[in-house]
């Protein structure tokens, strides 16, 4: 399943780490379809050739949305967004009794992290820390309302847990200096990667055949699950004035639009191969500690279009085009048909894949060697 050697000690920048001897446990109570779930994965993969004694762990509120490779510890689950909490509370409570975690070596991925109490010698992923409320005149019914709160409650608690890690990790120097604004500490950045063999460049119409898409029509792809960040409203408005002959590829949550494919959650096979279908990646997103489909857009050699979200020029570099107002519909279309353009879209493509080569999978696991060689060393 995992390839490379597996290193007995390693020597990294004048620091040993005992790989061998070495337990770390990785915590998450997200599902594979999140963006923590998937960097849960990313992160279990390109670490455990190097550390044996790695283990990933899940506990998420849904049965049969268990992260692969990872070790399922939750014992109670609901369907209702109402009893989340209640669950959630039940799940941590069996854990901490089975003292599984006391005075282990612990990195909590997100995005709960209560378990940090379990020990004195814990590392923390932080994705994001800004405070939501400002969204609520935009939300348009009781359940985003509520989960809207939901999440800027996680947030007060996790600004007291935060100080009892050994060391935060940031995905972003845009999330690290939220982190810091809000309590003081310096996180280290580490940006997320992703899987090279699986996000690549390939024949657009070898990807199109097998996904049955129309060989003839041009593609805007969208990934992004149904938060008030995600702005779905104006993604909405996009696919409405796109051309006849162009269609959104919409991953995730759905849109209700004419000239939207609504694919929901796509298998994990298939998955890159949407990237290599479409002409264009679309990014609306308001607010992001990171954004992963930004990084497999630019593995996939897929041109991107995207507004200034803070994170976003810190990705993408000179090779995304920006607009600066994030609601502006029509100017994303002006700024997708531009890149529709052949010569123009071949140019983009080319900057899209030689920015991706700062994101090294290689760099990512010495940055994280060397932070538990501090911690738990």
């Amino acid at each position: 399943m995992f390839k490379g050697k597996r290193l007995k000690v390693a020597h990294h920048d004048g620091y040993i780490l005992n790989l061998k001897d070495m337990e770390v446990n990785l915590i998450t109570n997200m599902p594979i379809k999140s963006g923590i779930g998937s960097y849960s994965m990313e992160l279990y993969r390109i670490l455990k050739p190097s550390l044996p004694g790695l283990t990933l762990y899940s506990y998420y509120y849904k049965t049969n949305e268990v992260i692969p490779w990872s070790v399922d510890i939750s014992q109670f689950h609901t369907n209702n967004f109402i009893m989340i909490p209640y669950v959630t509370r039940k799940n941590l409570s069996k854990i901490r009794r089975s003292k599984k975690f006391l005075g282990k070596n612990i990195h909590i991925l997100g995005a709960d992290y209560s378990l940090v109490s379990e020990t004195d010698k814990a590392i923390g992923t932080v994705h994001e820390f800004y405070f939501t409320v400002y969204n609520i005149p935009r939300l348009r019914n009781f359940g985003e309302i509520a989960k809207e709160f939901y999440y800027n409650y996680n947030l007060l608690k996790l600004s007291l847990q935060i100080k009892k890690f050994k060391k935060i990790i940031a995905p972003s120097l845009h999330a690290a200096k939220q982190i810091k604004k809000h309590t003081g500490i310096e996180p280290v950045v580490i940006h997320e990667t992703v899987d090279d063999r699986k996000f690549r460049h390939r024949d657009k119409s070898y990807a199109r055949r097998i996904l049955n898409l129309d060989g003839n029509l041009t593609y805007v792809l969208n990934v992004s699950g149904g938060g008030t960040n995600k702005n779905l409203e104006t993604l909405k408005k996009i696919a409405n004035l796109l051309p006849n002959n162009c269609k959104l590829v919409k991953i995730g949550f759905p849109i209700d639009s004419k000239n939207s494919i609504n694919v929901g959650n796509v298998e994990d096979d298939i998955y890159p191969l949407f990237f290599n279908a479409a002409d264009v990646y679309i990014n609306v997103s308001t607010n992001e500690g990171f954004n992963i489909p930004l990084i497999e857009s630019l593995k996939s050699s897929l041109p991107i279009v995207s507004n200034r979200c803070a994170t976003s020029f810190e990705l993408l570099g000179e090779s995304g085009i920006y607009l600066d107002n994030p609601y502006d519909s029509k100017q994303y279309l002006e700024m997708i048909l531009y890149l529709l353009d052949d010569k123009t879209n071949e140019y983009y493509s080319n900057l899209s894949y030689t920015r991706s080569l700062r994101f090294s999978e290689d760099e990512a696991r010495e940055k994280y060697l060397k932070v538990y060689s501090e911690v738990f060393g």
